[in-house]
């Protein structure tokens, strides 16, 4: 709207732009506060030492003020009231969970959470200082402001390399729900035939993989992550790529000397390299949003641990620093991955003359995760697996439960294929 008023194309500032601004105003930057923590003086200082001054945060006023303190050439970049930027609220290179509040920020990047910057007249402490970043959905107007600026139509945020569904790539600001007749997702054809299915097709819905399993029991399905590790027999060194919090790493240090597990989310890896000396409690999901029973993860034996090393880590960009190893486990990955090619072309240099590979997907594609012109099938995965210097050795339906709540399981029948380097 304020563009057609204008006649000039008109967005949100960017973090980098606001931080130029910063900059232009010569007063708390980032890189100031980084050599003297005296110049975030809204970190440092309590409210009777801001009351007199032009800056209105940590309650020091109690309420909101004119945007208009005094600052030049921008005013109202810190305090009173929060700035929306035009960036989306992702992980910047190096990001950290921190162990005493692990789920504050990583549950916000989803691309639906915009980046505001600047606190406002409540903002205290760590919250209030120049290197905070926090994050709301748009709609939320409360403690809020905006600035416009006029510039380039898509500029570079600092989400466009985060990972998807990090917010990756620029997404146009629009919140709107969709209500249009058929896209809701009841309405459409799949689940029209999903329901046709429920009601229709019998024992003719579980056509596929499924059929050929010897037990449709969730018994059966349980220790996925131990049943994939024994696929692999024994060695010297093994990798589990996606290991996420470690149970098929420490079957698999029962057969290797060595076990690197690497993940792409951080929570998982710190999770993991925390089950090396500590127990970790969990509360299992219960029904209705309740937390279920208390649960125990126990700790790895000293033994076991001396073997294992967690690292996070990118399937599709694995270092050469890993090494070779005799053995590698994908469990439940590939369709998982932006770049699926990449790691299965990485896989000639990473094993060792006759080890072994195992891969256990239900090839469910999503577009989120992968484009769609770079899905495989099993057999275009055995081709490429051929084509790198593998043979197939065996192939079978894996079952798999994932426990959502206590009254819904996702059952799922991936497919086990065991190659062996030639």
């Amino acid at each position: 709207w304020l563009s057609s008023e204008k006649g000039q194309s008109l967005r949100l500032p960017t973090e980098c732009e606001y931080h130029l601004m910063l900059e232009a105003n010569n007063g708390c930057t980032l890189a100031k506060a980084r050599e003297n923590e005296a110049v975030d003086d809204v970190a440092t200082m309590g409210a009777k030492e801001l009351a007199p001054t032009p800056l209105n945060a940590n309650l020091a006023w109690g309420s909101p003020s004119s945007v208009y303190d005094g600052q030049a050439p921008f005013g109202g970049l810190r305090g009173n009231s929060w700035e929306y930027c035009e960036d989306w609220f992702a992980a910047l290179p190096g990001y950290e969970t921190h162990p005493l509040y692990e789920d504050f920020s990583t549950p916000c990047f989803d691309g639906q959470h915009a980046l505001i910057l600047g606190g406002s007249f409540a903002s205290t402490g760590n919250e209030a200082s120049v290197f905070s970043r926090f994050h709301f959905r748009p709609h939320f107007h409360n403690l809020l402001s905006f600035r416009v600026v006029s510039g380039e139509e898509h500029p570079e945020l600092t989400s466009h390399d985060a990972a998807k569904p990090w917010a990756a790539g620029w997404v146009p600001p629009t919140y709107k729900k969709q209500s249009e007749e058929g896209s809701h997702k009841y309405e459409s054809a799949a689940q029209l035939a999903a329901y046709l299915d429920l009601h229709y097709g019998g024992r003719g819905a579980l056509d596929g993989p499924a059929s050929s399993l010897h037990s449709l029991s969730l018994e059966d399905a349980l220790d996925f992550p131990q049943r994939c590790a024994a696929k692999l027999g024994s060695g010297r060194r093994a990798l589990d790529v996606g290991c996420a919090v470690g149970g098929s790493c420490k079957a698999l240090a029962s057969s290797f000397d060595e076990v690197v597990g690497i993940d792409y989310a951080q929570g998982f890896v710190d999770a993991a390299n925390a089950l090396k000396t500590n127990d970790l409690n969990y509360a299992r999901s219960g029904e209705a949003s309740l937390p279920g029973a208390q649960c125990l993860a126990h700790a790895f034996t000293p033994a076991e641990a001396a073997k294992l090393t967690f690292l996070k880590g990118d399937a599709c960009a694995l270092p050469a620093s890993l090494g070779t190893f005799d053995a590698v486990l994908a469990a439940n990955l590939l369709c998982r991955l932006q770049e699926p090619l990449a790691f299965i072309d990485r896989l000639p240099s990473l094993v060792n003359a006759g080890g072994r590979v195992f891969f256990a997907s239900p090839f469910s594609w999503m577009s989120e995760y992968t484009p769609p012109d770079k899905w495989l099938s099993p057999q275009q995965l055995e081709e490429r697996m051929r084509e790198n210097g593998f043979v197939l050795e065996a192939a079978a339906p894996e079952a798999v439960v994932i426990r959502d709540h206590a009254r819904k399981f996702q059952f799922v029948v991936s497919h086990g294929m065991l190659f062996r380097k030639s």
